[in-house]
């Protein structure tokens, strides 16, 4: 979304194959490897942007479906790994974990 180009993983369709890639990631280790290497592409993608784009717009199905700036893609990592860290600690609070750390 951010370079404007049609992605040619992960797209409709592709399920079974990002699935069976992901069966790969079997520790956390793994997980944060992956993690690494993905946020890595991320940031050069990021960094690549000209600031001319970051206000044209893309439609997405979220929050009702509407046009979102390439700035507001851009912050959506951010705001995905914050909404389940969240969810995380309320499960958390769930098992009884009430000590503020």
């Amino acid at each position: 979304m951010i370079t404007g180009e049609k992605s040619q993983e992960g797209g409709e369709g592709d399920w079974e194959k990002l699935g069976a890639a992901r069966q790969q990631w079997d520790s956390i280790e793994k997980c944060e490897k992956a993690a690494e290497q993905n946020f890595e592409k991320l940031y050069a993608v990021m960094r690549e942007c000209p600031d001319a784009r970051l206000k044209e717009t893309v439609w997405l199905p979220y929050d009702g479906g509407r046009d979102f700036t390439i700035e507001e893609v851009m912050d959506y990592p951010r705001w995905n790994c914050n909404y389940h860290a969240g969810q995380i600690a309320y499960m958390q609070t769930l098992y009884g974990d009430k000590k503020m750390t």
